[in-house]
């Protein structure tokens, strides 16, 4: 979890010490990033990470937040 001790989250995130999931979920790409409504509804599916995608994931965050 290097990369969360530099990079603090305030959300849950989990951990794949054996590196199962990617294989299991069929990832294709690391990090990815599922937002998930309160209803259990995958909202978002965020493949990899760029800094201009920054704007696009806060919006969708706000929708969920905002039951939209």
């Amino acid at each position: 979890m290097k990369f969360l001790d530099k990079n603090p989250v305030g959300y849950p995130s989990g951990a794949d010490p054996k590196g199962n999931v990617p294989e299991r979920f069929g990832l294709q790409t690391m990090p990815t990033s599922y937002l998930i409504d309160q209803r259990g509804v995958v909202r978002l599916v965020h493949e990899g990470f760029r800094r201009g995608d920054i704007d696009t994931i806060r919006e969708e965050i706000e929708k969920v937040l905002h039951g939209r």
